[in-house]
């Protein structure tokens, strides 16, 4: 009775592909190819029983990554440079997440979109996916969420737009930490920087080096913004200064106390000329600290 059950639930998977070919004057070769691949999947997946999760090999031309994506990718990016590298010397380790749409017509990106523009850039045609079988709106984003968490390198933006998401699927910041094991007070920290407009968080995207290690100051930028009610314009400007602080350091502040002790370091360990020259790019690079500067 259980067989009949699911082979009645499923029959209009098999009707959708052939219904669409039947007219094959209005279905573009890719179409074609789209169409027989899903269906292809779709046996596959009849066949091994699959309920919830399955690994499927899928030509990376035929996903849709038209949803789900949090930002518009930029191929200039430092941070996809970097993967490409990655990929192309150590192969595709975490495999992006699709799942086929209810019209049973498109396979979906769920999870993964940098990494499959990366394949594409790299020519790289087909991948291994991990292939979520029907899933509901709030699996969808409780996926995304614990994928982009389990990273060990999950950069601050990226966890507050994944945290975003589950908001915006009708989640509370209370059931938003309780499902990603994150505290109550980070969730919400973490929220107002998700909430930010697509403006502001691109200049984040575009500098994603410089914000690695900022999270702590992002989290309080979050919150003022919030306080203050900022606009994109306020918030850029902030942003910009959290990239490359003023090299402008005042008299009894933070960055003339940090200058003037590195001086000090360095004068009293007799470095060469050539160390201090690195000494000095590293400082201003990853602290803002210009020793050349005049208080």
């Amino acid at each position: 009775m259980k067989k009949k059950a699911a082979e009645s639930k499923d029959s209009r998977v098999n009707i959708t592909g052939a219904s669409l070919l039947a007219n094959v004057d209005n279905v573009s070769e890719l179409d074609q190819r789209r169409i027989k691949r899903i269906n292809d999947i779709i046996q596959v997946i009849e066949d091994r029983g699959v309920e919830q999760i399955a690994s499927v090999a899928i030509d990376v031309n035929l996903i849709s990554c038209d949803q789900n994506n949090r930002v518009e990718i930029n191929s200039d990016w430092e941070e996809f440079e970097k993967l490409k590298k990655s990929i192309a010397k150590d192969g595709l380790i975490n495999p992006p997440i699709v799942y086929i749409n209810e019209e049973r017509s498109k396979i979906v990106c769920l999870a993964g979109h940098l990494r499959l523009a990366a394949l594409r850039d790299l020519g790289i045609a087909s991948v291994n996916c991990k292939y979520i079988h029907r899933p509901d709106d709030y699996k969808k984003q409780r996926i995304q969420l614990l994928e982009n968490i389990a990273r060990k390198n999950i950069h601050p933006v990226e966890l507050a737009e994944s945290l975003h998401q589950m908001e915006v699927s009708g989640l509370s910041p209370e059931q938003i930490s309780k499902d990603s094991a994150i505290h109550l007070q980070t969730v919400r920290n973490y929220l107002n920087i998700g909430r930010w407009p697509l403006q502001a968080r691109n200049i984040i995207h575009q500098n994603m080096e410089n914000f690695s290690k900022k999270s702590k100051a992002l989290q309080k930028l979050g919150w003022k913004a919030k306080k203050l009610e900022w606009g994109v314009e306020e918030l850029s400007n902030e942003l910009t200064k959290l990239i490359k602080p003023s090299s402008k350091a005042q008299p009894g502040g933070i960055h003339y106390r940090k200058r003037e002790k590195a001086k000090k370091i360095i004068d009293r360990q007799k470095f060469s000329e050539d160390e201090v020259s690195i000494i000095s790019r590293f400082l201003v690079q990853y602290d803002g600290i210009d020793l050349n500067s005049n208080p």
